[in-house]
């Protein structure tokens, strides 16, 4: 599948959030951003839970924007370590590949509903190398509304792409990438997807599976 990627204007920055947050009425350069429907749930068989989840990006000047939100029930978060296992709760993830044409490595951004995120960076999901304190400039935020529609915003700064890729992605016209919707078997385990995966068994640390997140220009 292709995402595009629009252009922001000055510097990235986290959607603000509170309990009024509704995806129908978004302001700015957000309500112009295509929404990707995080819709594909390839195991069903086996975790017949899913709900309803959506993505937007946008490209600024310093880094990557980007805004999450599903309609689930219930919301759980239990996690407070940062780099922990967010994904056993109820948990959003981003995973993205920076310079394609070049590397595999990508990095995955996994957060839970209070703002606990684990972010990685490798080839593969062996062996990466895992923040275990929060990210500096990611700026995360969340909301909760009503114990089901919850939101995850946060930035992904160009700071932390140039620490493990070597360089921003500022002339890119294509990233790989995927959205993803998971919670552990603790709650109603689940795993959806943007882009299809096409593996036996539920597995996101595949960017042969990642879709294309193209640059506008």
């Amino acid at each position: 599948m292709t995402y595009e990627v629009r252009r922001i204007n000055g510097r990235a920055e986290a959607y603000p959030l509170d309990a009024s947050f509704d995806p129908e009425r978004l302001s700015g350069v957000w309500a112009e951003m295509d929404e990707a429907d995080i819709a594909d749930y390839p195991w069903l068989g086996a975790y017949p839970y899913h709900c309803r989840a959506c993505a937007r990006v946008g490209m600024a000047q310093d880094g990557l924007a980007v805004l999450m939100y599903a309609w689930e029930t219930p919301v759980i978060s239990r996690e407070t370590r940062f780099g922990g296992s967010p994904c056993e709760d109820s948990c959003m993830e981003f995973f993205v590949s920076l310079f394609p044409e070049k590397t595999q490595a990508y990095l995955n951004i996994e957060i839970n509903p209070s703002g606990i995120a684990h972010v990685g960076y490798g080839r593969d999901r062996f062996g990466r190398f895992v923040h275990a304190e929060p990210v500096k400039d990611m700026d995360i935020r969340t909301c909760v509304r009503s114990g089901e529609l919850w939101t995850v915003s946060f930035t992904v700064p160009f700071s932390l792409i140039e620490r493990h890729f070597g360089a921003a992605p500022l002339g890119a016209k294509r990233l790989k990438g995927n959205f993803y919707k998971c919670s552990g078997p603790l709650l109603h385990e689940h795993y959806g997807c943007w882009n299809h995966v096409g593996t036996e068994k539920p597995d996101f640390h595949r960017p042969e599976y990642f879709g294309d997140l193209i640059i506008a220009e």
